[in-house]
């Protein structure tokens, strides 16, 4: 029983913490790795989960589209991230960076679903 050469939860949830913008989808999880080493969508939605379990996010479902809206940077822990090894600076510069591989609409459809939209929308505006 040969094991295949995946890729470790901590590394996607490195990933998932470093891609940029306030939300990342699994999908565009899975694709920014190369294909000779991607991981499966549900190792994906697996990382996604337990990044919510440290309280780093929340992971929404939108019609099949699944979807891990990261906390504020001003309201995430610390040590949640550190464990993830981002430093604080690295994971407010990926928030709020625009993420050129999300169309309009994707975003649109997203942060309208964000419980915190507003919140994320000032933290935004005050970042650029």
């Amino acid at each position: 029983m040969g094991l295949k050469v995946g890729v470790l939860s901590e590394d996607i949830q490195n990933r998932i913490l470093r891609l940029p913008g306030p939300f990342v989808c699994a999908r565009r999880v899975v694709r920014s790795y190369s294909s000779t080493r991607r991981p499966s969508s549900k190792a994906v939605q697996e990382a996604m989960a337990s990044l919510q379990d440290t309280g780093t996010g929340t992971v929404l479902t939108l019609n099949k589209l699944v979807v891990f809206l990261k906390k504020l940077p001003t309201a995430v822990s610390l040590h949640a991230i550190a464990a993830c090894g981002l430093t604080p600076e690295e994971y407010r510069l990926a928030f709020i960076k625009i993420d050129d591989k999300i169309t309009a609409d994707m975003q649109e459809t997203v942060m309208d679903a964000h419980p915190q939209k507003d919140e994320i929308e000032a933290f935004l505006a005050t970042s650029k």
